[in-house]
């Protein structure tokens, strides 16, 4: 069971980034003993070379004041020495003949080497340092050959088995400590990845659930992380956003289902009549009529429910110019003056001089055609609708307004929801898609849109724009 996780454990990130911490400890102990230990052998050597140079300054002293038999005095001397063993002295002759020397055999030192006699040989002062085997434990030696006078060659050894030892503890010590270090980089580098992407696997998991069914779960964010913070509060964003719009389709296709449903039945019902009428009440060419009438109309609210949901979810793009707001307003005025003259209103234009703004125009046109569609539609007969236009507070904001039926408290919260309609629209063409659309589109241009109502008291739309000329 273990061998077959195991290729899943090797390629998870924790794994990894334990394994890079523990890795990167172990090579900076390792660096750094390697230095210590490195400078600690170089200053044990230098110690023990500077004692060598003090006997050979000892014994020049002796070799000036007492002469050959001084010298051999004090190898005498040393010969007596409990430490023996660990030092040893010897005098030569110029051509390596032993003149006098300690106990050499612990030491298997026979004979100077040719090379070490030709480094001190010659008419000035000379001297050589050397390390030997001693023959036993790997044990070494740390010697200096030096000249003293012409025909005199002076030997000291000095056995490093002391420094050796404590180098080699310190070895022992070195490997232990980066074993320590090593496990400890371990244990921290795993607490730490687990740690930083425990939010990672919270993520993870509530996606899980997510993909269940579990919409309302949210990712619980409890890290000191600010990158898995951020990662956990985008992801929140994106499942609110993604319920939102689950929701809506919801929404809209219960709307959809219920407003199909009358257009649909009038269509069947015109077929209906057209087949089962013995009068004559309604010919063949009015059932067409009313049948590609109806039709219309359903295309027309599907392509308006098309563009709504493309404005909402960012997909149509606007293409910005510089609009000029009267020249705007007039054009949708002479549109809908025909059908306002017919209904005994009038319509009034108040745009402050020179308003213009870099916006879409098009769908600016869309918004007063719909607003100004509406206000015709609602407006009593001899009423009045007036638009204005003007600069506040860095933002344009255009007024359609009229003297109609105005809109009931209860239905001013919901008047911008796809498909609703109040008590009154519900006699007058149209699919409840008007607002909603003009809602989005001033939503998309960077502005909002407000209305103020009273029942039988007219209605004031206000579409705010940014002023990004």
């Amino acid at each position: 069971m273990f061998w077959k996780s195991a290729p899943d454990i090797t390629r998870s990130l924790a794994f990894r980034l334990t394994v890079g911490y523990g890795g990167i400890a172990f090579l900076f102990a390792l660096i750094a003993f390697g230095a210590f230990y490195f400078k600690l052998a170089s200053v044990t050597m230098e110690a023990v070379d500077d004692e060598l140079a003090e006997e050979i300054e000892e014994v020049a002293v002796i070799w000036a004041d007492e002469g050959l038999a001084g010298l051999k005095q004090k190898v005498a001397e040393e010969k007596l020495e409990e430490d023996s063993d660990k030092f040893y002295l010897s005098l030569l002759n110029s051509r390596g003949k032993l003149l006098a020397a300690t106990d050499l055999p612990p030491w298997e030192i026979t004979r100077m080497p040719p090379e070490t006699l030709s480094r001190v040989s010659g008419t000035s002062p000379a001297s050589y340092f050397q390390t030997v085997d001693m023959g036993e434990d790997d044990l070494k030696a740390r010697v200096l050959t030096a000249s003293v006078a012409p025909d005199l060659i002076l030997q000291i050894g000095e056995s490093m088995a002391h420094s050796q030892e404590y180098l080699e503890i310190f070895q022992q010590l070195f490997w232990l400590v980066v074993m320590v270090s090593l496990l400890m980089a371990g244990v921290s580098g795993w607490f730490m990845a687990h740690r930083a992407l425990k939010g990672v696997a919270e993520v993870t998991r509530t996606a899980a659930l997510i993909s269940r069914g579990r919409f309302q779960e949210r990712v619980e964010i409890d890290t000191p992380y600010i990158e898995i913070s951020r990662l956990a509060k985008t992801f929140n964003i994106m499942v609110d956003r993604v319920q939102d719009l689950i929701q809506r389709m919801r929404e809209i296709t219960d709307n959809i289902a219920h407003d199909l449903r009358s257009p649909l039945t009038r269509i069947r019902g015109i077929a209906e009549m057209s087949l089962i009428s013995k009068t004559g009440s309604m010919t063949p060419a009015q059932a067409a009529e009313n049948t590609i009438e109806e039709c219309d109309n359903l295309i027309d609210m599907i392509n308006t429910m098309l563009d709504l949901t493309e404005i909402e979810a960012g997909v149509q793009k606007f293409e910005l110019e510089d609009t000029d707001i009267r020249q705007l307003l007039e054009e949708a005025c002479e549109l809908f003056r025909p059908l306002a003259a017919d209904r005994g209103i009038s319509l009034h234009i108040e745009v402050d001089a020179g308003l213009s703004i870099r916006t879409d125009r098009s769908g600016l046109q869309r918004i007063i055609y719909n607003l100004l569609e509406n206000a015709v539609k609602y407006t009593h007969k001899g009423g009045s609708i007036s638009l204005a236009a003007n600069f506040r507070d860095h933002q344009v904001v255009i007024t359609v307004q009229d003297t109609g039926v105005g809109i009931s408290p209860n239905d001013l919260p919901y008047i911008f929801d796809r498909f609703y309609r109040t008590d009154h629209s519900r006699t007058k063409p149209g699919n409840g898609l008007g607002l909603s659309l003009v809602r989005a589109i001033a939503t998309n241009l960077g502005g909002s849109v407000k209305v103020k109502s009273q029942p039988n008291d007219g209605s004031a739309f206000f579409v705010r724009l940014p002023d990004t000329v």
